[in-house]
């Protein structure tokens, strides 16, 4: 889905080293805490010092594409990342025509087209964002080329050598596109990211969580995701997005009470109504609450909980949720069937049928319906 995607931060020579790196970082900190205003402050200060530098142009529009992220389920603040983008590149181009840092703010140009076309793939507008990847591929081929030596420019190439390898097997319609573009290495693109987590200074934090998605929704390396989960997490405890996933890591590699407690917390945060925690994601906390407590044998309450994702999933249903919908209603039916509640169990299987098929769900459905009989 991020396939023309790559941040453009990276220190190495002195055109590229930032006046101010360290007040910048600070900046990107404060982006991952989610305390916007105060990330937008660092920028705009820092636009105000060094009004002929593109590093702050671009970090400002990386808060508005944060928002983005962390309400992926609505396109209410689309528009608004793409004005704020479109704004960037304007200025950066009018830095780049001046014969002022022209190559840093090139640079910065790519990579926020390359933003565009990250948007643009995740709402499957596919033409529109190989355009954009287009538009950021000269920057991209001399990454490739090895001409950005330094660490945190492999942060680029890492997701594209990656993505080009993974997305296209995933997403056949994008395969034709591919032909305008270098092919992907899949062990070389991990390698890069991981170099960058490890020694980066801008881009070692977006590593670890692009890493840490790779980890559990592709490579199924569920141990490498907890170990990333939890750096991030010490670190930005606020962040929605890094909580819900560590939870998933921890889950996935059997920390049963560690991870109920996340997800419990994550469910205080929600009733709370504290900022970017939406009462829909009780469908994904419930679901793995339910299914924590499948493996603790507390079936009763187990079902209760799979019951409670199912509810509010159809209340308000969302694109992200999807998923633990349907595994809610998998797992609520094989409960059902055991309790030799047949009915409720065969509501439960055939209402999988109606969603499209994906991790054997229709399979799993099917099996449990012959059962019934």
């Amino acid at each position: 889905m991020i396939l023309f995607t790559f941040l453009l931060l990276f220190t190495g020579t002195s055109n590229f080293i930032p006046p101010d790196s360290d007040g910048l970082k600070k900046g990107i900190e404060q982006i991952y805490q989610t305390n916007f205003d105060e990330a937008s402050l660092v920028f705009k200060t820092y636009q105000r010092r060094f009004p002929n530098r593109p590093e702050g142009y671009f970090l400002e529009s990386m808060v508005v594409w944060w928002k983005v992220l962390l309400q992926i389920d609505s396109e209410q603040a689309d528009s608004q990342f793409y004005n704020s983008i479109d704004k960037t590149i304007a200025r950066l181009e009018q830095i780049s025509n001046a014969n002022r840092n022209r190559e840093v703010a090139d640079y910065y140009i790519a990579g926020a087209y390359g933003f565009k076309a990250r948007l643009l793939a995740i709402r499957e507008k596919w033409l529109s964002a190989a355009n954009n990847g287009r538009l950021a591929y000269p920057v991209l081929a001399k990454g490739l080329a090895g001409d950005y030596g330094f660490i945190d420019g492999k942060f680029g190439t890492g997701i594209y050598l990656y993505y080009a390898e993974r997305v296209p097997a995933k997403y056949p319609i994008i395969k034709p596109l591919m032909v305008f573009f270098p092919e992907g290495n899949r062990l070389k693109g991990l390698s890069h990211l991981e170099e960058v987590m490890n020694g980066g200074y801008f881009t070692k934090y977006e590593s670890a969580w692009f890493l840490m998605q790779i980890y559990l929704n592709f490579e199924s390396y569920f141990e490498k995701a907890r170990i990333v989960g939890e750096r991030l997490y010490t670190q930005f405890p606020g962040n929605p997005h890094i909580q819900l996933n560590y939870g998933n890591a921890l889950f996935q590699t059997g920390k049963n009470e560690s991870a109920k407690e996340i997800f419990e917390s994550y469910l205080v945060s929600i009733q709370s109504g504290k900022p970017y925690f939406f009462p829909y994601q009780q469908v994904q906390c419930s679901y793995f609450l339910g299914a924590i407590n499948q493996r603790l044998k507390k079936q009763d309450t187990a079902l209760s909980l799979y019951e409670t994702a199912i509810e509010i999933y159809l209340k308000s249903p969302k694109k992200s949720q999807q998923s633990y919908y349907i595994e809610s209603l998998l797992e609520a039916g094989s409960l059902y069937l055991r309790q030799d509640k047949k009915d409720k169990a065969r509501q439960k299987f055939n209402l999988v049928l109606k969603y499209p098929d994906q991790h054997n769900w229709h399979q799993r459905a099917r099996d449990g319906l012959k059962r019934l009989s």
